[in-house]
């Protein structure tokens, strides 16, 4: 039991009384689910598949069959510049963490590990340059 704040007195951070007038720790928001937070992380490797689709299917020549066709000059640049089988790879990584989040684990963390996974390109030549 949270003991009472004396009248005018506002309630102080970390009191039973200040987290229900401030709408909670999430400032006023409510909190997110976890179905919510695994439909959200969902989302956003879904856009990370399409774009790692899109550098795979360059990558193997098959630029006809993009999705996003105005980005074309973006993806086969870093399809050149990325090692055989990059995003072919993480494409594995996005399905194994979509079974991972189905089977309950935190959504952030996979988020986090699948961040850290995403190919890294090779420098250009003027970028090498330059350093």
């Amino acid at each position: 039991v949270a003991a009472a704040t004396p009248a005018g007195v506002p309630p102080q951070e970390g009191d039973d009384a200040a987290a229900d007038d401030a709408g909670g720790a999430t400032g006023g928001r409510k909190k997110e689910t976890a179905a919510e937070r695994r439909d959200a992380a969902r989302a956003l490797m879904d856009a990370w598949r399409m774009v790692a689709r899109d550098v795979a299917v360059t990558a193997a020549g098959g630029r006809r069959e993009l999705r996003e066709v105005g980005l074309l000059d973006e993806t086969a640049d870093l399809a050149a510049r990325l090692p055989d089988g990059a995003m072919v790879g993480f494409l594995a990584r996005l399905d194994a963490a979509d079974r991972l989040i189905d089977a309950n684990v935190n959504p952030e963390l996979t988020l986090d590990t699948l961040l850290l996974a995403w190919p890294h390109a090779a420098p250009r030549a003027a970028e090498r340059k330059s350093t």
